[in-house]
């Protein structure tokens, strides 16, 4: 009888082991299982995030391109007013170098006359 009570005994506590692993990997199975659905949210969160930033992103980009046609054609206008500036100040220079050579003969031609008429009035 001693060793069927023992025997039992040892059943009982085999059984009580068992249950008692078994309710153990049953813990960590529903914790794997939350832990997997924590980061599973974790990396929906993020990528809706970036989702966001790329949206914001894009309708940036397509504003600035929206900008960037208007501004060349103000640069080109304003290059071509820039060059037809420079030719006109150069123009005007050239004009400017011919009238002050001018300017210098004639005055030299009226020194020479002013002194001509002086000698016929002596």
């Amino acid at each position: 009888q001693e060793l069927r009570a023992l025997a039992s005994e040892r059943s009982t506590a085999g059984r009580s082991f068992e249950e008692r692993a078994e309710a153990i990997r049953a813990q960590q199975q529903v914790a794997n299982e939350e832990l997997a659905r924590s980061l599973r949210e974790a990396n929906d969160a993020a990528a809706a995030r970036h989702r966001q930033e790329a949206e914001v992103a894009e309708r940036e980009v397509r504003r600035l391109r929206e900008e960037l046609g208007p501004m060349r054609r103000q640069r080109d206008e304003a290059s071509a007013q820039l060059g037809e500036a420079r030719e006109l100040l150069d123009l005007e220079r050239s004009e400017h170098a011919n009238s002050s050579g001018r300017r210098a003969e004639l005055e030299r031609l009226l020194g020479e006359a002013q002194a001509e008429h002086r000698r016929s009035e002596q």
